[in-house]
Protein backbone atom coordinates (compact mmCIF):
# COMPACT_ATOMS: atom_id res chain seq x y z
CA UNK A 1 0.00 0.00 0.00
CA UNK A 2 1.37 3.56 -0.65
CA UNK A 3 2.49 5.16 2.46
CA UNK A 4 3.12 8.77 1.07
CA UNK A 5 0.99 11.54 3.17
CA UNK A 6 -1.74 11.87 0.16
CA UNK A 7 -2.84 8.39 0.29
CA UNK A 8 -5.99 7.53 -0.24
CA UNK A 9 -8.15 5.54 1.71
CA UNK A 10 -9.57 2.03 0.38
CA UNK A 11 -12.36 2.93 1.89
CA UNK A 12 -14.96 5.84 2.99
CA UNK A 13 -16.32 4.17 6.36
CA UNK A 14 -14.11 6.25 8.56
CA UNK A 15 -15.58 9.64 6.73
CA UNK A 16 -19.14 8.54 6.31
CA UNK A 17 -19.33 7.30 10.34
CA UNK A 18 -17.69 10.73 11.11
CA UNK A 19 -19.88 12.56 9.40
CA UNK A 20 -23.08 10.91 10.07
CA UNK A 21 -22.87 12.00 13.71
CA UNK A 22 -21.11 15.30 13.36
CA UNK A 23 -24.52 17.64 13.33
CA UNK A 24 -25.69 16.42 16.80
CA UNK A 25 -22.08 16.62 18.16
CA UNK A 26 -21.99 20.20 16.48
CA UNK A 27 -25.53 21.23 17.75
CA UNK A 28 -24.04 19.71 21.44
CA UNK A 29 -20.94 21.57 21.01
CA UNK A 30 -22.63 24.72 20.51
CA UNK A 31 -24.68 24.52 23.24
CA UNK A 32 -21.67 24.08 25.50
CA UNK A 33 -19.91 26.74 23.76
CA UNK A 34 -22.94 29.14 24.54
CA UNK A 35 -23.45 28.26 28.43
CA UNK A 36 -19.22 28.84 28.85
CA UNK A 37 -19.62 31.98 27.32
CA UNK A 38 -22.73 33.18 29.44
CA UNK A 39 -20.41 32.38 32.30
CA UNK A 40 -17.44 34.11 31.67
CA UNK A 41 -19.17 36.75 30.11
CA UNK A 42 -19.49 38.60 33.48
CA UNK A 43 -16.11 38.44 34.37
CA UNK A 44 -14.41 38.64 31.10
CA UNK A 45 -17.25 40.16 28.85
CA UNK A 46 -14.51 40.84 25.31
CA UNK A 47 -12.89 37.84 25.83
CA UNK A 48 -16.31 36.84 25.94
CA UNK A 49 -17.00 37.35 22.69
CA UNK A 50 -13.95 36.97 21.00
CA UNK A 51 -14.39 33.63 21.93
CA UNK A 52 -17.86 33.16 21.64
CA UNK A 53 -17.64 34.48 17.85
CA UNK A 54 -14.74 32.01 17.28
CA UNK A 55 -16.43 28.86 18.28
CA UNK A 56 -19.20 30.03 16.56
CA UNK A 57 -17.45 30.22 13.10
CA UNK A 58 -15.97 26.73 13.73
CA UNK A 59 -18.87 24.95 15.47
CA UNK A 60 -20.82 25.88 11.92
CA UNK A 61 -18.13 24.98 9.57
CA UNK A 62 -18.17 21.59 10.95
CA UNK A 63 -22.34 21.45 10.68
CA UNK A 64 -21.73 22.68 7.01
CA UNK A 65 -19.34 19.55 6.89
CA UNK A 66 -21.61 17.39 8.07
CA UNK A 67 -24.55 18.86 5.50
CA UNK A 68 -22.65 18.99 2.45
CA UNK A 69 -20.79 15.55 2.46
CA UNK A 70 -23.71 13.39 1.47
CA UNK A 71 -23.71 15.04 -1.66
CA UNK A 72 -20.12 15.86 -2.77
CA UNK A 73 -19.12 13.40 -5.47
CA UNK A 74 -19.19 9.78 -4.22
CA UNK A 75 -15.20 9.25 -4.64
CA UNK A 76 -12.44 8.23 -2.15
CA UNK A 77 -10.64 11.40 -3.13
CA UNK A 78 -13.24 13.69 -1.66
CA UNK A 79 -14.18 12.16 1.59
CA UNK A 80 -10.71 12.47 1.76
CA UNK A 81 -10.30 16.09 1.34
CA UNK A 82 -13.06 16.49 3.68
CA UNK A 83 -11.53 14.72 6.63
CA UNK A 84 -8.45 17.16 6.00
CA UNK A 85 -10.99 20.29 6.63
CA UNK A 86 -12.59 18.02 9.77
CA UNK A 87 -9.18 17.76 11.10
CA UNK A 88 -7.77 21.56 10.71
CA UNK A 89 -11.26 22.59 12.15
CA UNK A 90 -10.94 20.78 15.16
CA UNK A 91 -7.24 21.82 15.41
CA UNK A 92 -8.68 25.41 15.53
CA UNK A 93 -11.32 24.69 17.96
CA UNK A 94 -9.20 22.81 20.43
CA UNK A 95 -6.35 25.49 20.58
CA UNK A 96 -9.71 28.01 20.54
CA UNK A 97 -10.25 25.84 24.28
CA UNK A 98 -6.58 25.51 25.47
CA UNK A 99 -5.70 29.28 24.93
CA UNK A 100 -8.78 30.56 26.25
CA UNK A 101 -7.92 28.24 29.75
CA UNK A 102 -4.83 30.61 29.82
CA UNK A 103 -7.04 33.65 30.04
CA UNK A 104 -9.72 32.32 32.05
CA UNK A 105 -6.92 31.31 34.55
CA UNK A 106 -5.23 34.10 35.01
CA UNK A 107 -9.07 35.78 36.26
CA UNK A 108 -10.34 33.42 38.86
CA UNK A 109 -9.96 30.33 40.17
CA UNK A 110 -13.75 29.37 40.28
CA UNK A 111 -14.05 30.44 36.92
CA UNK A 112 -11.14 28.83 35.91
CA UNK A 113 -12.46 25.54 37.59
CA UNK A 114 -15.94 25.56 35.67
CA UNK A 115 -13.52 26.27 32.49
CA UNK A 116 -11.75 23.07 32.95
CA UNK A 117 -14.57 20.91 33.63
CA UNK A 118 -15.96 22.44 30.37
CA UNK A 119 -12.99 21.19 28.59
CA UNK A 120 -12.38 18.10 29.66
CA UNK A 121 -16.54 17.12 29.08
CA UNK A 122 -15.62 18.74 25.08
CA UNK A 123 -12.74 16.38 24.97
CA UNK A 124 -14.36 13.46 25.97
CA UNK A 125 -17.51 14.34 23.70
CA UNK A 126 -14.49 14.86 20.97
CA UNK A 127 -13.92 10.73 21.70
CA UNK A 128 -17.39 10.25 21.38
CA UNK A 129 -18.04 11.73 17.98
CA UNK A 130 -14.70 11.60 16.07
CA UNK A 131 -12.97 8.10 17.23
CA UNK A 132 -13.79 6.97 13.76
CA UNK A 133 -11.36 9.33 12.34
CA UNK A 134 -8.65 8.93 14.84
CA UNK A 135 -6.69 11.57 13.21
CA UNK A 136 -9.34 14.42 13.93
CA UNK A 137 -9.71 12.66 17.38
CA UNK A 138 -6.20 12.70 18.61
CA UNK A 139 -6.12 16.29 17.87
CA UNK A 140 -8.80 17.32 19.51
CA UNK A 141 -7.39 16.24 22.40
CA UNK A 142 -4.02 16.46 22.90
CA UNK A 143 -4.48 20.41 21.09
CA UNK A 144 -6.45 21.22 24.12
CA UNK A 145 -5.45 19.25 27.02
CA UNK A 146 -1.94 19.84 27.00
CA UNK A 147 -2.72 23.51 27.11
CA UNK A 148 -5.25 23.55 29.87
CA UNK A 149 -2.68 21.28 31.86
CA UNK A 150 0.14 24.21 30.95
CA UNK A 151 -3.12 26.91 32.73
CA UNK A 152 -3.13 24.76 35.89
CA UNK A 153 0.88 24.59 36.09
CA UNK A 154 1.63 28.06 35.70
CA UNK A 155 -1.71 29.75 36.64
CA UNK A 156 -3.08 27.20 39.25
CA UNK A 157 -2.72 26.63 42.84
CA UNK A 158 0.31 27.16 44.11
CA UNK A 159 0.47 23.97 45.91
CA UNK A 160 -1.98 21.55 43.62
CA UNK A 161 -1.50 23.73 40.04
CA UNK A 162 1.13 20.33 39.26
CA UNK A 163 -0.60 17.66 40.30
CA UNK A 164 -3.63 18.68 38.64
CA UNK A 165 -1.78 19.13 35.06
CA UNK A 166 -0.49 15.81 35.64
CA UNK A 167 -3.46 14.24 36.27
CA UNK A 168 -4.82 16.09 32.86
CA UNK A 169 -2.35 15.11 30.95
CA UNK A 170 -3.44 11.11 32.41
CA UNK A 171 -6.45 11.85 31.91
CA UNK A 172 -6.09 13.02 27.68
CA UNK A 173 -3.79 9.55 27.91
CA UNK A 174 -7.17 8.10 29.01
CA UNK A 175 -8.69 9.19 26.46
CA UNK A 176 -6.44 8.50 23.81
CA UNK A 177 -6.66 5.15 24.90
CA UNK A 178 -10.47 5.09 24.81
CA UNK A 179 -10.81 6.19 21.58
CA UNK A 180 -7.90 3.58 20.14
CA UNK A 181 -10.42 0.60 21.63
CA UNK A 182 -13.39 2.40 19.98
CA UNK A 183 -11.49 2.98 16.83
CA UNK A 184 -10.72 -0.73 16.90
CA UNK A 185 -14.03 -1.70 17.64
CA UNK A 186 -15.64 0.13 15.14
CA UNK A 187 -13.31 -1.03 12.59
CA UNK A 188 -13.98 -4.81 13.38
CA UNK A 189 -18.07 -4.17 13.20
CA UNK A 190 -17.45 -2.58 9.70
CA UNK A 191 -14.89 -5.44 8.44
CA UNK A 192 -17.82 -7.66 9.75
CA UNK A 193 -20.49 -6.12 8.51
CA UNK A 194 -18.83 -5.35 5.01
CA UNK A 195 -18.04 -9.16 5.27
CA UNK A 196 -21.72 -10.04 6.32
CA UNK A 197 -23.07 -8.19 2.98
CA UNK A 198 -20.02 -10.04 0.46
CA UNK A 199 -21.40 -13.32 1.95
CA UNK A 200 -25.10 -11.82 1.22
CA UNK A 201 -24.32 -10.88 -2.05
CA UNK A 202 -22.51 -13.81 -2.60
CA UNK A 203 -25.61 -16.17 -1.58
CA UNK A 204 -28.02 -14.58 -3.48
CA UNK A 205 -26.49 -14.61 -6.14
CA UNK A 206 -26.11 -18.58 -5.48
CA UNK A 207 -29.54 -18.54 -5.03
CA UNK A 208 -30.12 -16.77 -8.33
CA UNK A 209 -28.21 -19.19 -10.07
CA UNK A 210 -29.85 -22.44 -8.16
CA UNK A 211 -33.35 -20.85 -8.83
CA UNK A 212 -32.46 -20.49 -12.68
CA UNK A 213 -30.54 -24.33 -12.45
CA UNK A 214 -34.13 -25.70 -11.13
CA UNK A 215 -36.23 -23.57 -13.41
CA UNK A 216 -33.70 -25.31 -16.35
CA UNK A 217 -33.75 -28.83 -14.68
CA UNK A 218 -38.14 -28.14 -13.67
CA UNK A 219 -38.27 -27.70 -17.88
CA UNK A 220 -36.38 -30.00 -18.73
CA UNK A 221 -38.29 -32.70 -16.29
CA UNK A 222 -41.39 -31.54 -17.71
CA UNK A 223 -40.26 -31.28 -21.34
CA UNK A 224 -39.23 -35.13 -20.49
CA UNK A 225 -42.51 -36.38 -18.81
CA UNK A 226 -44.42 -34.69 -21.26
CA UNK A 227 -42.56 -36.55 -24.38
CA UNK A 228 -42.89 -40.01 -22.33
CA UNK A 229 -46.58 -39.53 -21.14
CA UNK A 230 -47.57 -38.61 -25.11
CA UNK A 231 -44.64 -41.71 -26.58
CA UNK A 232 -46.99 -43.59 -23.77
CA UNK A 233 -50.33 -42.39 -24.92
CA UNK A 234 -49.18 -42.69 -28.70
CA UNK A 235 -47.75 -46.41 -28.58
CA UNK A 236 -50.73 -47.87 -26.08
CA UNK A 237 -52.99 -47.32 -29.38
CA UNK A 238 -51.04 -49.95 -31.43
CA UNK A 239 -50.62 -52.15 -28.19
CA UNK A 240 -54.54 -52.02 -27.51
CA UNK A 241 -55.39 -52.55 -31.22
CA UNK A 242 -52.74 -55.81 -31.30
CA UNK A 243 -54.28 -56.97 -28.21
CA UNK A 244 -58.03 -56.98 -29.58
CA UNK A 245 -56.64 -58.79 -32.80
CA UNK A 246 -54.93 -61.13 -31.03
CA UNK A 247 -58.53 -61.95 -28.79
CA UNK A 248 -60.27 -62.43 -32.13
CA UNK A 249 -57.80 -64.38 -33.92
CA UNK A 250 -58.16 -66.97 -30.42
CA UNK A 251 -61.61 -68.09 -31.35
CA UNK A 252 -60.59 -68.61 -35.29
CA UNK A 253 -57.50 -71.06 -34.44
CA UNK A 254 -58.22 -74.65 -32.98
CA UNK A 255 -55.01 -76.57 -33.35
CA UNK A 256 -53.17 -76.49 -29.48
CA UNK A 257 -49.65 -75.23 -31.01
CA UNK A 258 -51.05 -72.53 -32.79
CA UNK A 259 -53.33 -71.76 -29.69
CA UNK A 260 -50.43 -71.37 -27.00
CA UNK A 261 -48.49 -69.14 -29.63
CA UNK A 262 -51.37 -66.94 -29.80
CA UNK A 263 -51.54 -67.25 -25.39
CA UNK A 264 -47.65 -66.35 -25.48
CA UNK A 265 -48.11 -63.41 -28.12
CA UNK A 266 -51.40 -61.87 -25.68
CA UNK A 267 -49.17 -62.65 -22.44
CA UNK A 268 -46.70 -60.29 -24.02
CA UNK A 269 -48.70 -57.76 -25.54
CA UNK A 270 -50.64 -57.72 -21.88
CA UNK A 271 -47.12 -57.12 -19.83
CA UNK A 272 -46.31 -54.13 -22.48
CA UNK A 273 -49.61 -52.66 -22.20
CA UNK A 274 -49.34 -52.67 -18.26
CA UNK A 275 -45.87 -51.04 -18.50
CA UNK A 276 -46.93 -48.52 -20.45
CA UNK A 277 -50.12 -47.88 -18.25
CA UNK A 278 -47.49 -47.75 -15.42
CA UNK A 279 -45.37 -45.06 -17.46
CA UNK A 280 -48.32 -43.00 -18.19
CA UNK A 281 -49.87 -43.02 -14.28
CA UNK A 282 -46.80 -41.53 -13.10
CA UNK A 283 -46.30 -38.64 -16.03
CA UNK A 284 -49.93 -37.98 -15.23
CA UNK A 285 -48.60 -37.35 -11.57
CA UNK A 286 -45.68 -35.61 -12.78
CA UNK A 287 -48.22 -33.51 -14.66
CA UNK A 288 -50.54 -33.04 -11.88
CA UNK A 289 -53.01 -34.27 -14.36
CA UNK A 290 -54.78 -36.95 -11.82
CA UNK A 291 -57.22 -35.20 -9.45
CA UNK A 292 -58.99 -37.14 -6.80
CA UNK A 293 -63.05 -37.34 -7.21
CA UNK A 294 -64.25 -38.33 -3.62
CA UNK A 295 -67.54 -40.37 -3.92
CA UNK A 296 -69.67 -42.98 -2.44
CA UNK A 297 -67.30 -46.42 -3.63
CA UNK A 298 -68.35 -50.08 -2.33
CA UNK A 299 -65.38 -51.43 -1.64
CA UNK A 300 -66.54 -55.19 -2.12
CA UNK A 301 -66.92 -54.26 -5.76
CA UNK A 302 -63.35 -52.93 -6.27
CA UNK A 303 -61.92 -56.02 -4.60
CA UNK A 304 -63.89 -58.45 -6.73
CA UNK A 305 -63.14 -56.65 -9.97
CA UNK A 306 -58.87 -57.14 -8.75
CA UNK A 307 -59.78 -60.59 -8.42
CA UNK A 308 -61.42 -60.83 -11.62
CA UNK A 309 -58.98 -58.97 -13.36
CA UNK A 310 -55.81 -60.90 -11.91
CA UNK A 311 -56.84 -64.50 -12.18
CA UNK A 312 -57.37 -64.02 -15.85
CA UNK A 313 -53.63 -63.68 -15.92
CA UNK A 314 -52.40 -65.89 -14.13
CA UNK A 315 -53.56 -69.36 -12.65
CA UNK A 316 -51.27 -69.79 -9.89
CA UNK A 317 -50.50 -67.70 -7.22
CA UNK A 318 -54.41 -67.18 -6.75
CA UNK A 319 -55.64 -64.60 -4.84
CA UNK A 320 -58.27 -64.94 -2.08
CA UNK A 321 -60.45 -61.88 -0.57
CA UNK A 322 -62.49 -61.22 2.30
CA UNK A 323 -65.81 -59.74 1.21
CA UNK A 324 -66.56 -56.76 2.73
CA UNK A 325 -69.92 -54.69 2.33
CA UNK A 326 -68.82 -51.50 3.33
CA UNK A 327 -68.66 -48.29 1.65
CA UNK A 328 -66.04 -45.62 1.65
CA UNK A 329 -65.82 -42.30 0.72
CA UNK A 330 -63.31 -42.00 -2.09
CA UNK A 331 -62.00 -41.82 -5.26
CA UNK A 332 -62.92 -45.29 -6.79
CA UNK A 333 -60.12 -45.32 -9.85
CA UNK A 334 -57.42 -44.21 -8.04
CA UNK A 335 -58.48 -46.17 -4.78
CA UNK A 336 -58.75 -49.15 -7.38
CA UNK A 337 -55.18 -48.57 -8.98
CA UNK A 338 -53.87 -48.50 -5.67
CA UNK A 339 -55.13 -51.79 -4.26
CA UNK A 340 -54.46 -53.36 -7.69
CA UNK A 341 -50.96 -52.15 -7.57
CA UNK A 342 -50.42 -53.76 -4.37
CA UNK A 343 -51.98 -56.85 -5.47
CA UNK A 344 -50.01 -57.06 -8.42
CA UNK A 345 -46.31 -56.57 -6.40
CA UNK A 346 -47.87 -58.79 -3.66
CA UNK A 347 -48.17 -61.37 -6.31
CA UNK A 348 -44.96 -61.27 -8.17
CA UNK A 349 -43.03 -61.85 -4.63
CA UNK A 350 -45.77 -64.51 -3.45
CA UNK A 351 -43.32 -67.79 -4.71
CA UNK A 352 -46.41 -69.80 -6.06
CA UNK A 353 -48.72 -68.70 -2.56
CA UNK A 354 -52.05 -67.28 -2.23
CA UNK A 355 -52.42 -63.22 -2.14
CA UNK A 356 -54.84 -62.44 0.46
CA UNK A 357 -56.74 -58.85 0.79
CA UNK A 358 -58.65 -57.77 3.59
CA UNK A 359 -60.41 -55.21 5.34
CA UNK A 360 -60.41 -53.83 9.12
CA UNK A 361 -62.59 -51.18 10.29
CA UNK A 362 -62.15 -49.07 13.51
CA UNK A 363 -63.46 -45.65 14.23
CA UNK A 364 -64.96 -44.61 11.43
CA UNK A 365 -62.01 -45.55 9.00
CA UNK A 366 -60.90 -48.49 7.00
CA UNK A 367 -57.95 -49.90 6.17
CA UNK A 368 -57.66 -52.56 3.19
CA UNK A 369 -54.78 -55.23 3.51
CA UNK A 370 -52.88 -57.35 1.03
CA UNK A 371 -50.55 -60.20 2.73
CA UNK A 372 -48.91 -62.35 0.42
CA UNK A 373 -46.35 -65.69 1.88
CA UNK A 374 -43.13 -64.35 0.06
CA UNK A 375 -39.78 -64.12 0.53
CA UNK A 376 -40.44 -60.71 2.65
CA UNK A 377 -38.66 -57.65 2.83
CA UNK A 378 -35.54 -56.80 4.90
CA UNK A 379 -36.01 -53.72 7.82
CA UNK A 380 -33.77 -51.64 5.65
CA UNK A 381 -35.51 -52.09 2.62
CA UNK A 382 -38.73 -51.34 3.58
CA UNK A 383 -38.81 -47.57 3.21
CA UNK A 384 -36.97 -47.59 -0.01
CA UNK A 385 -39.58 -50.44 -1.71
CA UNK A 386 -42.04 -46.74 -2.46
CA UNK A 387 -38.89 -44.90 -4.34
CA UNK A 388 -39.34 -44.49 -8.14
CA UNK A 389 -37.18 -47.36 -9.77
CA UNK A 390 -36.55 -49.08 -6.70
CA UNK A 391 -36.92 -53.09 -7.73
CA UNK A 392 -35.74 -55.95 -4.64
CA UNK A 393 -35.01 -58.79 -8.08
CA UNK A 394 -33.65 -58.03 -11.46
CA UNK A 395 -36.37 -56.65 -13.96
CA UNK A 396 -37.33 -59.61 -16.55
CA UNK A 397 -39.36 -57.82 -19.34
CA UNK A 398 -39.88 -61.52 -20.39
CA UNK A 399 -42.28 -62.53 -17.73
CA UNK A 400 -44.46 -58.83 -17.94
CA UNK A 401 -42.96 -57.15 -15.19
CA UNK A 402 -42.66 -53.43 -14.36
CA UNK A 403 -40.39 -50.85 -14.03
CA UNK A 404 -40.52 -50.41 -10.10
CA UNK A 405 -42.80 -47.83 -10.12
CA UNK A 406 -45.84 -49.44 -8.81
CA UNK A 407 -45.43 -48.59 -4.95
CA UNK A 408 -44.25 -45.14 -5.86
CA UNK A 409 -47.42 -44.44 -7.94
CA UNK A 410 -49.24 -45.93 -4.84
CA UNK A 411 -47.95 -43.72 -2.10
CA UNK A 412 -48.39 -40.47 -4.27
CA UNK A 413 -52.02 -41.82 -5.08
CA UNK A 414 -52.35 -42.15 -1.46
CA UNK A 415 -51.01 -38.73 -0.78
CA UNK A 416 -53.66 -37.66 -3.14
CA UNK A 417 -56.32 -39.47 -1.25
CA UNK A 418 -55.07 -38.23 2.37
CA UNK A 419 -54.26 -42.09 3.07
CA UNK A 420 -51.37 -43.40 4.44
CA UNK A 421 -49.39 -46.33 3.67
CA UNK A 422 -47.99 -48.71 6.43
CA UNK A 423 -45.73 -52.11 5.66
CA UNK A 424 -45.27 -54.85 7.88
CA UNK A 425 -42.42 -57.78 6.66
CA UNK A 426 -41.11 -60.97 8.57
CA UNK A 427 -38.26 -62.20 5.82
CA UNK A 428 -38.59 -65.29 4.89
CA UNK A 429 -42.08 -65.72 6.17
CA UNK A 430 -44.38 -62.79 5.26
CA UNK A 431 -45.09 -59.18 3.72
CA UNK A 432 -48.24 -57.10 4.76
CA UNK A 433 -48.95 -53.66 2.30
CA UNK A 434 -52.42 -51.60 4.03
CA UNK A 435 -53.66 -48.23 2.86
CA UNK A 436 -55.04 -46.81 6.18
CA UNK A 437 -57.36 -43.82 6.76
CA UNK A 438 -60.57 -44.91 4.16
CA UNK A 439 -63.65 -42.91 5.54
CA UNK A 440 -66.48 -45.29 6.11
CA UNK A 441 -69.46 -43.58 4.54
CA UNK A 442 -73.61 -44.35 4.17
CA UNK A 443 -74.64 -46.73 1.60
CA UNK A 444 -76.39 -44.96 -1.06
CA UNK A 445 -79.52 -45.56 -2.24
CA UNK A 446 -80.28 -47.39 -5.63
CA UNK A 447 -82.10 -49.17 -8.16
CA UNK A 448 -81.27 -52.82 -7.21
CA UNK A 449 -82.73 -54.92 -9.79
CA UNK A 450 -82.72 -58.17 -10.03
CA UNK A 451 -80.57 -59.51 -12.78
CA UNK A 452 -80.67 -62.95 -14.99
CA UNK A 453 -77.26 -64.51 -15.74
CA UNK A 454 -77.24 -65.15 -19.47
CA UNK A 455 -73.67 -65.48 -22.03
CA UNK A 456 -75.84 -65.27 -25.54
CA UNK A 457 -74.81 -61.71 -26.98
CA UNK A 458 -76.33 -62.82 -30.65
CA UNK A 459 -78.55 -60.18 -31.74
CA UNK A 460 -76.47 -57.53 -29.46
CA UNK A 461 -76.21 -54.27 -30.94
CA UNK A 462 -73.22 -52.51 -30.21
CA UNK A 463 -72.31 -48.92 -31.88
CA UNK A 464 -68.70 -48.50 -31.89
CA UNK A 465 -66.88 -44.89 -31.83
CA UNK A 466 -63.62 -45.05 -32.17
CA UNK A 467 -61.51 -42.48 -34.35
CA UNK A 468 -58.37 -45.20 -34.21
CA UNK A 469 -58.81 -46.92 -37.80
CA UNK A 470 -57.16 -50.05 -36.59
CA UNK A 471 -59.07 -49.99 -33.52
CA UNK A 472 -61.92 -49.81 -34.94
CA UNK A 473 -61.21 -52.70 -36.98
CA UNK A 474 -60.23 -54.83 -34.18
CA UNK A 475 -63.28 -54.02 -32.02
CA UNK A 476 -65.02 -54.70 -34.88
CA UNK A 477 -63.63 -58.28 -35.30
CA UNK A 478 -63.71 -59.11 -31.91
CA UNK A 479 -67.31 -57.49 -30.90
CA UNK A 480 -68.34 -59.73 -34.67
CA UNK A 481 -66.76 -62.96 -33.15
CA UNK A 482 -69.01 -63.04 -29.82
CA UNK A 483 -71.59 -62.90 -31.96
CA UNK A 484 -72.24 -59.43 -31.36
CA UNK A 485 -73.72 -56.95 -34.32
CA UNK A 486 -71.16 -54.01 -34.47
CA UNK A 487 -72.06 -50.74 -36.23
CA UNK A 488 -70.13 -47.71 -36.25
CA UNK A 489 -71.97 -44.56 -36.80
CA UNK A 490 -69.80 -41.58 -37.74
CA UNK A 491 -71.08 -39.47 -34.74
CA UNK A 492 -73.05 -39.67 -31.81
CA UNK A 493 -76.09 -38.64 -33.88
CA UNK A 494 -75.97 -41.43 -36.09
CA UNK A 495 -76.52 -43.68 -33.35
CA UNK A 496 -79.86 -45.68 -33.72
CA UNK A 497 -82.96 -46.34 -30.99
CA UNK A 498 -82.80 -49.87 -31.81
CA UNK A 499 -78.74 -50.41 -29.94
CA UNK A 500 -78.46 -52.19 -26.92
CA UNK A 501 -74.76 -50.78 -26.57
CA UNK A 502 -72.64 -47.65 -27.07
CA UNK A 503 -68.40 -48.37 -26.82
CA UNK A 504 -67.22 -44.46 -27.38
CA UNK A 505 -63.63 -43.36 -27.50
CA UNK A 506 -62.61 -40.59 -24.73
CA UNK A 507 -61.30 -38.08 -27.64
CA UNK A 508 -64.87 -38.51 -30.15
CA UNK A 509 -67.09 -38.19 -26.78
CA UNK A 510 -64.44 -35.14 -25.76
CA UNK A 511 -64.85 -33.59 -28.69
CA UNK A 512 -68.48 -34.32 -29.45
CA UNK A 513 -70.32 -30.93 -28.48
CA UNK A 514 -72.95 -31.21 -26.05
CA UNK A 515 -76.07 -31.05 -27.37
CA UNK A 516 -74.41 -33.90 -29.88
CA UNK A 517 -73.83 -36.06 -26.98
CA UNK A 518 -77.57 -35.47 -25.75
CA UNK A 519 -78.86 -37.14 -28.79
CA UNK A 520 -77.35 -40.42 -27.13
CA UNK A 521 -80.44 -42.23 -26.49
CA UNK A 522 -80.98 -42.45 -22.73
CA UNK A 523 -82.00 -46.17 -22.06
CA UNK A 524 -78.67 -46.91 -23.74
CA UNK A 525 -76.07 -48.05 -21.85
CA UNK A 526 -73.14 -46.41 -22.77
CA UNK A 527 -68.73 -47.32 -22.54
CA UNK A 528 -65.95 -44.98 -22.32
CA UNK A 529 -62.52 -46.01 -23.59
CA UNK A 530 -60.63 -43.54 -21.50
CA UNK A 531 -56.73 -42.99 -21.04
CA UNK A 532 -55.89 -42.43 -17.67
CA UNK A 533 -55.80 -38.40 -17.92
CA UNK A 534 -59.24 -38.95 -19.36
CA UNK A 535 -60.72 -40.82 -15.99
CA UNK A 536 -62.13 -37.30 -14.56
CA UNK A 537 -63.17 -35.65 -17.23
CA UNK A 538 -66.89 -35.09 -17.34
CA UNK A 539 -69.17 -38.55 -18.14
CA UNK A 540 -72.62 -38.81 -18.84
CA UNK A 541 -74.47 -40.00 -16.24
CA UNK A 542 -74.50 -43.73 -15.52
CA UNK A 543 -71.63 -44.26 -18.12
CA UNK A 544 -68.91 -47.10 -17.50
CA UNK A 545 -65.33 -46.58 -17.65
CA UNK A 546 -62.83 -48.90 -19.54
CA UNK A 547 -59.10 -47.75 -19.02
CA UNK A 548 -57.37 -48.23 -22.03
CA UNK A 549 -55.84 -50.96 -23.47
CA UNK A 550 -58.97 -52.07 -22.93
CA UNK A 551 -59.00 -55.97 -21.66
CA UNK A 552 -61.15 -57.97 -23.89
CA UNK A 553 -62.24 -59.92 -20.82
CA UNK A 554 -63.63 -56.73 -19.17
CA UNK A 555 -65.16 -55.64 -22.13
CA UNK A 556 -67.14 -59.04 -22.64
CA UNK A 557 -68.01 -58.80 -18.66
CA UNK A 558 -69.63 -55.44 -18.94
CA UNK A 559 -71.34 -56.50 -22.75
CA UNK A 560 -72.81 -60.04 -20.30
CA UNK A 561 -73.86 -58.24 -17.89
CA UNK A 562 -75.57 -55.54 -19.46
CA UNK A 563 -77.33 -58.53 -21.88
CA UNK A 564 -78.37 -59.80 -18.91
CA UNK A 565 -80.20 -57.11 -18.01
CA UNK A 566 -82.14 -56.33 -20.99
CA UNK A 567 -82.58 -60.09 -21.66
CA UNK A 568 -84.55 -60.02 -18.02
CA UNK A 569 -86.35 -56.72 -18.59
CA UNK A 570 -87.48 -58.34 -21.72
Amino acid sequence: MDTSPLALPSSTWEYDHLFSISRPSAAVHAVVVGLTAYVIWPWLPEFASMWAGAMAVFTCSLAALSFTYPKRPATPRSAWWYGVVHSITVVLIGVTWGLGSWVVAASSDRLFLFYTFALGGTALGAVSSQHSLMRSCLLSIWTSIPLLAYAHESFGDKNFGSALALMIVVFGITLTVTALRMNRFLANSVSLTEQLHDKVDDLTALSHELKEARDVAEHANRSKTELLAQASHDLRHPIHAIGLFVEALRSKIEDTESRALIERIDQSVDGMARLFRTLLDMSALDLGRIKANPTSTQINRILEGISAHTEDETQAPRIRFVPCSLWVHTDPTLLHTIVQNLTTNALKYSDGSDVVIGCRHKNGTMSIEVHDAGPGIEAEELERVFEPFVRLRPLDLGTGEGLGLGLSIVKRMSALLGLSLRIRSTPGKHTMMAVDGLQICQEPIADSSPSKSTTALENFTVCVLEPDPDLQEALTHLLSGWGCDVLAPKTAANIPEGANFVLIDSRTLRDTPPPERGCIPLNIPVAIMADKSDVHMSLPQDAHLLNKPVRPIQLRSLLLTVSSRRAFHD
